[in-house]
């Protein structure tokens, strides 16, 4: 039986309202506790008493999911909806090298702070790659699941190659950026980190299957908070215009999440 560990108590779901016809819904996204709430009217979900239950006439919600798509044309809608302008592959590729400073701090961190090992690989395309114990423990306190990896390219186009998609998939997609980002921050940092600089290749999707239809609200860029809190390197990395750009269009969660429905 996998047991999941037990959050910080200093750690709480909040919640972005948004409206969708007459119906207000919630998307519900944990963060650190070193960052504010993401904006400033999100209430907290209520706590029940244990044994106790709310009857709903909707099905269970699901939780948000980390996606990867390599899809350019994802990132050229985003584009589009910050107003930031989807620039050549070399500038990208430009801007994602000046991010390596920091990506190998977050790196450290993870290492001196977070118990996670740099792991040896003959794969020079590499940036970073590390790796942890799972997160899940067994009834008696064992691992009860593979470790986990973080991989992250040197290069920006390593990321649209057709022959390592899966490879990244794999690293997106499984416990690492799923479970331990709501729970350890650099995590949850390079996630910001890379919907800044690839905005649309990483989204944060959650989705609800209604009587009415199939509702699935996407977040492409991060917390206006993180932004914020992260100005002095994200200057350093973006340059003072684009980062007041980024700024602009994190603190507008018309901007900031994408809400499709399909109807039945």
């Amino acid at each position: 039986m996998r047991v999941p560990p037990p959050l910080p108590s200093s750690r709480s779901p909040s919640c972005v309202p948004r409206q969708s016809s007459a119906r207000l819904q919630h998307f519900c996204l944990p963060v650190s506790s070193s960052v504010p709430a993401l904006i400033s009217h999100f209430s907290s979900l209520p706590c029940l008493p244990p044994g106790h239950h709310i009857q709903s006439m909707y099905p269970p919600q699901s939780k948000p999911q980390v996606v990867f798509s390599s899809d350019v044309s994802n990132m050229d809608d985003w584009a589009r909806r910050t107003r930031i302008p989807l620039t050549t592959a070399g500038a990208l590729g430009s801007t994602y090298a000046r991010s390596h400073r920091w990506l190998q701090q977050i790196k450290n961190c993870l290492i001196r702070e977070h118990g996670w090992v740099e792991v040896p690989t003959d794969d020079h395309r590499l940036l970073i790659s590390l790796e942890s114990t799972s997160i899940w423990r067994s009834s008696i306190g064992l691992p009860a699941g593979p470790k986990m990896k973080l991989q992250l390219p040197i290069h920006a186009s390593s990321f649209f190659s057709p022959e390592r998609r899966v490879q990244w998939e794999m690293v997106f997609h499984s416990d690492t950026f799923e479970s331990m980002r709501k729970i350890c921050p650099p995590i949850s940092d390079i996630l910001n980190m890379i919907q800044c600089l690839l905005t649309g290749l990483v989204t944060l999707v959650f989705e609800e299957h209604l009587p009415d239809g199939h509702y699935q609200t996407t977040r492409g860029i991060p917390p206006v908070s993180w932004i914020s809190e992260n100005e002095a390197a994200l200057v350093e990395i973006f340059g003072q215009v684009h980062f007041k750009a980024l700024r602009k269009a994190c603190s507008d969660t018309n901007v900031a999440f994408k809400l499709d429905v399909f109807p039945k």
